[in-house]
């Protein structure tokens, strides 16, 4: 332990170093540059202000510069002499707060040279350095340290998990997640494959109807959907009337009019108050429900990120909308879909999970399987593509689960490993579910459509851990009777093999 201790202190002191050296020197300017008055303010969303105003802060906190002030090397020494002595002193939670803003700072280093070997291995001595730091279990000693002033919000989570990893290590983890998760049968995953994939066929030449330029928008809307009551068709033609003064193109109008017919619109126009049970309320959502099940959306999660191009301008939960993806798997290719946006995140899944299994899962005390969560494995839950792929889900121990939750964790990390091998296990599951007609792309992806026709590739693939595992795998229900088998010397390693 105390030689473990040591190594970390000359990690930890190592970190004085980078700027004295030119090149780090360098970056470090560059950084500042570009958060300097070129960003217009005006033109970012609250998300990019506050993520702007984080990032300048910790800047500022780590070199003492103010906008037109020059950089303080001596105050990044003197952090890190700070860190030295948190650690020493056993404070955990300003040793890590520390730290997660030292790496912030050496991981943008890294991003904006990394084909630079020596700036490429500070980088990963830094993680090295922070997967040591979570595993061990400080104890604050007699002697006081003085702690620095850090904002509230950048104070580093606390993680229960730390000690329970520092027991059974990486590798024993990992292992104990898997064989306590529920994966789905091939089987299974090829059904709702298939299933997905001819959504997305409808959703696509649906759109294109809509797009055509000879249509009449109000016209269409109205022969998808005529059984309403009178008295809420005059709302809902007001609506299409509104709708079609508007100077957007017909998706657009499409997707505005059907997020506008909501119960307090309704009670506006009529200038009275309802309740939910209200009559007039009950066939509003019915001729809405109907409509968006004809007009054929697919379905995504809420997301507050810039993986996406909102053409509908800010979307919520239940809101329809179209949106472009830019997908950096695929060389940056831009895909549009329209959506229908999960209500609270995960109820599309769970509806899914339940229609074809039986099995009830995150619904709190009505959950067959408790302390079990839906986890996407390749993330991008925002993306129609992987949102109700089975092949993307695994329910995963509660305890296990916030790691999969970091999508851009750096390569050697737990969280990467986790990814990694759930990613792995996935693949050797479902390298045979899709079929052809298959059309490769240039980027070695097949696309089918807008909908994926193989696996996306393995994260981090050097951090899969190799093992023989056994879980449990969910198959589809016979009748009203849930069936869960167990995979029983399921063995994966780092080169593919064939099952």
């Amino acid at each position: 332990m105390k030689q473990k201790q040591n190594n970390n202190m000359e990690r930890i002191e190592s970190l004085s170093k980078l700027v004295d050296d030119d090149e780090i020197k360098e970056s470090i300017e560059l950084i500042f540059k570009s958060y300097s008055d070129e960003n217009n303010l005006d033109e970012l969303s609250e998300e990019a202000k506050t993520q702007l105003e984080k990032d300048m802060y910790i800047l500022n906190w780590m070199f003492k510069s103010n906008k037109n002030s020059n950089i303080n090397y001596v105050h990044w020494k003197n952090r890190i002499n700070n860190l030295s002595a948190l650690y020493e002193a056993g404070d955990k939670l300003y040793t890590l707060s520390v730290y997660d803003i030292v790496f912030n700072i050496v991981k943008k280093i890294y991003e904006s040279k990394k084909d630079n070997e020596k700036i490429k291995n500070y980088y990963y001595e830094t993680i090295k350095l922070g997967e040591e730091l979570y595993k061990y279990n400080f104890h604050l000693q007699q002697n006081e340290v003085k702690r620095p002033s850090i904002r509230k919000d950048l104070l580093h989570k606390l993680d229960g998990m730390d000690v329970l990893r520092s027991k059974l290590g990486d590798k024993e983890f990992i292992k104990l997640a898997i064989e306590g998760s529920f994966f789905f049968s091939k089987d299974l995953v090829k059904v709702s494959t298939e299933e997905l994939n001819n959504e997305f066929k409808k959703s696509i030449k649906e759109g294109e109807i809509i797009n055509n330029t000879t249509l009449e928008v109000e016209k269409y809307l109205n022969n998808k959907c005529k059984s309403t009551l009178d008295c809420i068709n005059g709302f809902i033609g007001n609506k299409i009337k509104e709708m079609s003064s508007e100077e957007k193109d017909s998706l657009e109008k499409v997707n505005k009019f059907i997020n506008s017919l909501t119960k307090k619109n309704l009670e506006t126009f009529l200038n009275e108050e309802l309740s939910n049970k209200d009559e007039k309320v009950k066939q509003l959502n019915k001729y809405k429900a109907e409509l968006v099940n004809k007009l054929d959306y697919l379905k995504a999660r809420h997301t507050i990120n810039n993986k996406i191009v909102q053409a509908s301008g800010k979307l919520s939960e239940g809101d329809k909308g179209v949106y472009t993806i830019k997908d950096s798997t695929t060389q940056n290719r831009e895909f549009k879909f329209r959506v229908h946006i999960d209500i609270d995140g995960n109820r599309f899944v769970r509806n899914l999970i339940n229609n074809k299994t039986g099995i009830i899962v995150s619904q709190g005390k009505s959950s067959i399987l408790q302390n079990t969560i839906i986890s996407h494995v390749w993330g991008r839950a925002y993306d129609p593509r992987y949102f109700t792929s089975l092949w993307n889900i695994v329910l995963i121990p509660a305890w296990a689960n916030s790691l999969m939750d970091k999508e851009d964790s750096p390569a050697e990390t737990l969280a990467s490993k986790m990814r990694a091998t759930y990613m792995k296990i996935c693949s050797e599951l479902y390298n045979d579910v899709f079929e052809s007609p298959r059309q490769e792309d240039n980027s070695g992806e097949t696309i089918f459509g807008n909908y994926l026709t193989n696996l996306p590739a393995i994260e981090n693939p050097d951090d899969v851990i190799e093992e023989t595992y056994n879980f449990n795998v969910i198959k589809e229900k016979k009748g009203d009777n849930i069936v869960i088998d167990r995979q029983e010397s399921f063995k994966i390693t780092k080169i593919t093999e064939q099952l």
